[in-house]
């Protein structure tokens, strides 16, 4: 049997066992019509009250499909954790992911518009790998609509246990909105900024006596920004649907489709290549410093499917699949424009491209319960992974075939006078391609984990993981392998808890994973090669507890991983793995109500990276590139007593210096910023109406936001909205 197709059995395995349990509802329902198969079972509800409301000062208590671990309790993980919910992103009009991790304490990130992808950094390290409700699909965060979204689960650190190979700095998981306990009619229209208006609907509740439930979500976006001669038009369409046939069972759909349309795409500028020893100062990023016809297309189609059997008190079975396909056409000024002549201009030269992504992940858990002299047991099973395929327009071009054809090179602008919004990038036929595959991902998990409680105060947490790599990358003209490598190691984890209170969790973690081989970026001589996967490290120490309605946390960790470096220093040489990275700091954070009219909601994170046991002695006990050495956000509501439904809100968010080379020359400013508005909830007009009005980035601050390359800081913008619930 070839490997493809097993890799593909593997994939349709777990769709037949999440359809057999559908099968087996619909069978169950219709031997016995009320779907509860003969057995006298209560009316139950699909799902419960809402987490992280407005009314807790957005403090989410559970964490939703943690691997093994499945929904837990956020106090009693041990791992450092902050989330999002749907009430903050709804009450910041939040337009996309930007503003969100802005207001993370764990994360940095740079504008989302730049390109379309989530592009964050936790504990140093980028994190791009997303997860849609648990499952692994898509490594750069493409096609993410807010609107659609119930929470957004920040993990920093490794998660090699959970889930296998990835990057030591994270995970983001979205868990999409889930139908709702009681009837949800909410339409929003409002303004993210410039004249971008648009209209959200979201739509939810019980049906057949609770046991089903939906939620349906549509939104529409169009119009200018705020940066000169962009525009921005968005729609989506989603559906979630939840069946709970008996209170044994419950099976859940969801589904989506997203469109992305922007004019205009500011680039991100190689600050690796500046030629002069300090940096310039940031430009004014309401002015587009691209072709103005400069386009970015992005296209996502989002299916899962999950189901959950409890056989008994003591044995249940999860199982979920997902399947996500992006396509991307874009023509830009390359997003590595060069600033060179000692800062006085900088070079742009025009791409085409056209990407897709079609990913299928899935998981299935056996979840048991047991005692071993007196030791409470909850042994956990299964396996999880992904198979991603990216494919490459191959342009058909007067001089053959081209991937990302350039269309103009060249192109050098003084960098105060004038701006480069002039720039025209020469007409070509974006539809005249053909796809070849690039890349062949192929990742799965086999674990196993036990929660040992042997007390009220003491238990572990312990696993393995037995992660394997399958990675192939293809010429996408000729169609030939380049190269491939496949590794598998077992990795293991084990965390000890204490709860000396009900309220407070202490713990200590040891974690490994195992962490893909670096794909060279195109700029170097080795462009394309896959480097050898290694393994990571970490020790983390952390303590949590509710104090009063605000839950406080504490994190100090180290974490050890494989160093990547151009032979030259430059990112034109070869790259190859040379020595260590150590990542040491630690993470504070406080979400929920200080007073019944106060909340708080942000935290700290403080760094200390370097270089260690590489063979070039001018790097050891350097700082990385673009590792911040501190985050720091404070967001904050007050409900005015006097006038009863205005909440004033407001926020500073802080970004300290990084280093731009790992010889520590070149220094990235630290940047703070602010946001101010208000809401007003009132009933006079007869539904339930919410107005909100909020100003980002008040002071208009200019700054550097990179933790790749630089990117221009948001400027000031107003949004502002009006909500209608019946």
């Amino acid at each position: 049997m070839s490997e493809y197709l097993w890799e593909k059995l593997t994939v349709q395995a777990v769709i037949v066992l999440v359809l057999s349990l559908f099968v087996w509802a619909a069978a169950a329902v219709a031997a016995d019509g009320d779907g509860t198969a003969g057995v006298d079972l209560p009316i139950v509800n699909v799902l419960g009250e809402r987490d992280g409301s407005t009314e807790s000062g957005y403090k989410v208590e559970q964490t939703k499909n943690l691997s093994l671990w499945g929904d837990r309790e956020i106090l009693d993980t041990p791992y450092s954790m902050f989330v999002i919910s749907s009430d903050l992103i709804e009450n910041v009009q939040a337009g996309s992911t930007e503003q969100l991790f802005k207001m993370n304490p764990l994360t940095s990130s740079v504008p989302y518009d730049t390109d379309g992808i989530t592009r964050v950094s936790t504990r140093g390290f980028q994190t791009s790998r997303t997860f849609v409700n648990g499952v692994m699909n898509d490594v750069l965060g493409f096609g993410v609509f807010v609107e659609e979204v119930e929470t957004i689960e920040v993990i920093s650190g490794l998660y090699g246990f959970m889930y296998g190979e990835g990057n030591p700095g994270g995970i983001i998981n979205y868990n999409v909105k889930r139908p709702t306990a009681e009837f949800l009619n909410k339409i929003t229209v409002g303004n993210y900024g410039g004249q971008q208006y648009y209209v959200h609907g979201d739509f939810g509740g019980p049906l057949l006596d609770g046991k089903l439930g939906y939620r349906f979500n549509v939104m529409k976006q169009d119009g200018r920004t705020n940066i000169e001669k962009q525009k921005l038009d968005r729609s989506l369409v989603s559906l979630a649907v939840d069946w709970k046939p008996n209170e044994d069972l419950i099976l859940q759909l969801a589904t989506s489709y997203g469109q992305y349309h922007l004019d205009g795409v500011q680039p991100r500028f190689l600050l690796q290549n500046i030629t002069a020893d300090k940096m310039p100062d940031p430009l004014d990023s309401t002015k587009l410093w691209g072709p103005d016809n400069g386009f970015n297309d992005l296209e996502a189609f989002n299916l899962a499917l999950g189901a959950k059997y409890r056989f008994s008190d003591n044995f249940s079975v999860r199982a979920a699949y997902n399947y996500r396909e992006i396509h991307r056409e874009a023509l830009y000024g390359n997003t590595q424009a060069y600033i060179i002549n000692n800062n006085r201009q900088y070079q742009i030269n025009i791409l085409a491209l056209a990407s897709k992504w079609e990913s299928n992940g899935g998981y299935f858990y056996l979840d048991s319960k047991f005692k071993t002299f007196g030791v409470e047991h909850a042994l956990t099973a299964g396996v999880n992974g992904f198979i991603q395929d990216n494919y490459t327009g191959v342009f058909d071009t007067p001089t053959g075939p081209q991937v990302y054809p350039g269309l103009g090179t060249n192109y050098v602008f003084d960098i105060n006078d004038p701006y480069a919004g002039h720039i025209k990038a020469p007409s070509y036929n974006r539809y005249r391609y053909s796809w070849s595959k690039g890349n062949h991902w192929y990742h799965y998990n086999l674990m196993v984990g036990d929660d040992i409680k042997f007390n009220d105060q003491w238990s572990i947490l312990a696993g393995v993981n037995h992660a394997t790599i399958d990675n192939r990358n293809y010429n996408t003209v000729t169609r030939v392998l380049n190269n491939r490598y496949k590794k598998s190691a077992t990795t293991p984890s084990v965390s000890l808890i204490y709860k000396p209170m009900p309220n407070m969790t202490a713990y200590a973690t040891y974690m490994e994973a195992l962490q893909p081989g670096y794909t060279v970026g195109q700029t170097y001589k080795n462009a394309n090669e896959i480097l050898e996967p290694l393994k990571s490290k970490q020790y983390e120490f952390g303590v949590k507890a509710d104090v009063g309605a605000v839950r406080l946390t504490a994190a100090l960790f180290q974490i050890d991983k494989a160093n990547y470096e151009s032979d030259d220093g430059t990112n034109f040489g070869t790259m190859k793995q040379d020595g260590r990275q150590v990542h040491r700091g630690l993470e504070l954070t406080a979400q929920g109500k200080l007073t019944d009219d106060l909340t708080v909601y942000g935290g700290a994170t403080f760094l200390d990276a370097e270089i260690t046991k590489t063979t070039n002695p001018a790097l050891k006990g350097q700082t990385p590139a673009y590792v911040p050495k501190s985050i720091a956000s404070l967001y904050a509501e007050y409900n005015v007593p006097v006038i009863d439904g205005l909440t004033l809100t407001g926020g500073v968010y802080h970004e300290g210096e990084a280093y731009v080379h790992t010889n520590n020359l070149l220094r990235i400013p630290s940047h703070t910023i602010g946001d101010l508005g208000f809401r007003f909830k009132t009933a006079y007009f007869g539904p339930e109406m919410t107005f909100r009005f909020n100003v980002n980035n008040i002071t208009d601050e200019r700054y550097w936001s990179g933790i790749e390359n630089g990117s221009l800081g948001s400027a000031r913008s107003i949004v502002f909205s009006v909500e209608a619930s019946f």
